[in-house]
């Protein structure tokens, strides 16, 4: 290797070398705050995964989503929690999807909406989530036959790792609230 040839090379490699080590470091912060949660130390899991949350990291929001809707690690916001189960959600996170339902179903951290809770629900099952399949039944009592079978035609043919059918709706539905309970 020639003496400009070398010098190239040593460039390069510290160009790679700084390129690659942010994303290691990024990648570690996001194991250690999952094992911050994992052993209940939720307020140094939410100050290491709030940024990989921000940066779009599934896993990473749906872990800030069910820290800001327990109010652990950080005060209790049901809103937050539902921006960040929603973002998680659209990337596939049957976690995410599943917990959006719910919320979606109950109204927490905004209006409720059964056919969009009805929506999640099913693409979380349909994800691999074992809890959705009991709670999208019971959703699916509050909606005409009609209703489900608009939205099981949405889903149909949905595949994991498809874009989200629908848009959730913005408007409340003007039946009482009820609760769905999680065992």
């Amino acid at each position: 290797m020639t003496k400009g040839c070398h010098g190239q090379f040593l460039a390069l490699a510290a160009i790679a070398f700084i390129l690659v080590m942010p994303a290691h470091a990024f990648a570690d912060k996001v194991d250690d705050g999952m094992r911050a949660y994992e052993a209940a130390k939720y307020e140094e899991a939410f100050e290491l995964l709030l940024p990989a949350a921000q940066e779009g990291k599934a896993s990473a929001q749906s872990i800030i989503g069910s820290l800001y809707m327990d109010g652990k690690g950080t005060a209790q916001d049901v809103e937050e929690a539902r921006k960040w189960f929603r973002r998680a959600a659209l990337q596939g996170d049957d976690t995410a999807q599943f917990n959006l339902g719910v919320m979606l179903y109950n109204g927490v951290g905004g209006p409720r909406n059964d056919l969009e809770a009805y929506k999640w629900m099913l693409i979380s099952w349909k994800s691999g989530n074992k809890n959705a399949s009991r709670q999208f039944r019971i959703v699916s009592a509050d909606l005409s036959r009609q209703e489900r079978a608009e939205v099981e035609k949405m889903v149909k043919s949905w595949k994991y790792g498809d874009p989200i059918p629908g848009t959730e709706k913005t408007e409340e539905e003007p039946k009482k609230k009820r609760k769905l309970f999680v065992d």
